[in-house]
């Protein structure tokens, strides 16, 4: 039986955490305390939220999820998620479904007729695809920035992360070790004061 989880409804956060993870979104910037964290400047700023995050439910298994907030400033209304873009996880054993594709196209059809939205996304490519929203944004008129993360493997050798650079990269990290005296701390070296510092 399919179900929709709300924002507010009692398991939707540990709902959203077993999607994100069961499906390696590892970005922490979509976890509950970045997202609290992330509520917090609108709400400093007076400007108006209203949550439409939810999650497609197939039994008791999150088959996808949104992640979405109607912002309203002086700039005029936005969807995205309170300062940082929209965000969709789709269990791809299930999202592809075509019931779970319509009931969710259905969702996010309904939470954009409600306004003129300037919609900020993100679309991680998981597996180089384009996720259900993307496809649908793209396929009514959205234009989409390429923007190319790079991830860095800390667990090579300095040497190794070295070799691998521009000899100008080179140079100008050498200059910020040498000028900006940097502090690198860790897991076990990281204070709570570090964290205020920065």
């Amino acid at each position: 039986m399919v179900k929709i989880i709300r924002h507010g409804e009692p398991l939707f956060y540990s709902l959203w955490d077993e999607l994100r993870l069961k499906m390696r979104y590892g970005c922490s910037s979509y976890s509950e305390v970045a997202l609290q964290y992330y509520a917090q400047r609108p709400k400093d700023k007076k400007q108006t939220m209203l949550t439409k995050s939810f999650i497609i439910m197939e039994g008791s298994t999150p088959v996808i999820g949104f992640c979405g907030v109607d912002v309203t400033s002086r700039e005029g209304r936005r969807l995205l998620a309170f300062e940082v873009p929209c965000f969709t996880i789709e269990n791809h054993g299930y999202a592809k479904h075509p019931s779970h594709k319509k009931i969710f196209l259905a969702e996010i059809e309904q939470i954009l007729l409600d306004s003129d939205y300037n919609v900020w996304y993100r679309d991680l490519l998981v597996g180089g695809q384009l996720s259900i929203m993307s496809k649908y944004l793209l396929s009514h008129g959205a234009t989409a920035e390429v923007i190319s993360p790079i991830i860095i493997d800390l667990a090579r050798d300095e040497s190794e992360l070295k070799k691998d650079l521009r000899k100008s990269y080179k140079s100008l990290i050498n200059w910020g070790a040498r000028e900006m005296n940097p502090i690198i701390l860790n897991n076990t070296t990281l204070s709570w004061e570090n964290m205020l510092e920065f």
